[in-house]
């Protein structure tokens, strides 16, 4: 019994392994600089897997724990936190090596951690989110990365767009903003028809422009967010 309680938080240290993996890569020498940034893309899809599957067993086995919440929190840091402001960093030296500004993506680790303490404390955010949560912020640098591969869209890794990016997404992470979670409550439409809406859409995003889709994947969510909650509060 012992064992099966623990299966959650060993799906949430695979996120965590994601995430170290990640920083061991953009280390090694043994890859180049753009075979890096797109092996750690891959890497932190493979944790937000790991992240959605470990609070889905938890469900499914009722093996909630406090030191689960806490583990989960520990790597999506990394995973969410570290690695996305790595990723920033590398994006800078690869298609802006004269820039002074490289240093800024710290501001992403640095608001990721202020956002996850915030959450771990924050007894509203138990159904739904407020701020944007860090693996939808890794999600937006991954598309960021994407989009720039269509040659009318380099220009979203020049110098003022990398650093708007940084700004803008370390402030959503901790922007009063509320946003609904994704979390089915059953299976019914009634109760889940904004998820429903939103995944549909979603996927016939990505299989239009495949992970181009991202970035307006997550600004589509935002938007459907403060229209549900404005709603709501009409």
């Amino acid at each position: 019994m012992f064992f099966f309680k623990q299966i959650p938080n060993l799906i949430t240290l695979c996120n965590l392994s994601c995430g170290l993996l990640g920083i061991f890569i953009l280390i090694q020498s043994s890859y180049s600089s753009v075979e890096k940034l797109s092996i750690i893309t891959y890497l932190m899809m493979l944790g937000m897997f790991f992240d959605f599957f470990d609070g889905f067993v938890a469900r499914l086995l009722k093996a909630y724990s406090e030191i689960g919440k806490q583990l989960d929190s520990l790597a999506d840091m990394v995973s969410f936190g570290v690695l996305p402001a790595c990723f920033f960093y590398q994006l800078f030296q690869v298609y802006q090596p004269q820039s002074n500004f490289q240093f800024l993506s710290i501001f992403l680790a640095v608001f990721a951690c202020w956002r996850l303490a915030k959450f771990n404390i924050d007894t509203k955010q138990t159904k739904n989110f407020i701020g944007l949560p860090t693996p939808a912020m890794a999600l937006w640098a991954i598309g960021l990365y994407y989009i720039s591969k269509n040659q009318f869209f380099g220009w979203v890794l020049s110098e003022w767009s990398l650093l708007f990016h940084i700004f803008l997404l370390s402030f959503l992470m901790v922007l009063p903003i509320p946003l609904f979670s994704l979390k089915l409550n059953g299976f019914g439409l009634k109760n889940n028809f904004l998820q429903y809406i939103f995944l549909f859409l979603s996927l016939i995003l990505l299989l239009i422009f495949q992970l181009e889709a991202l970035v307006l994947i997550l600004m589509m969510y935002i938007l459907l967010s403060i229209l549900f909650f404005r709603t709501k509060e009409l």
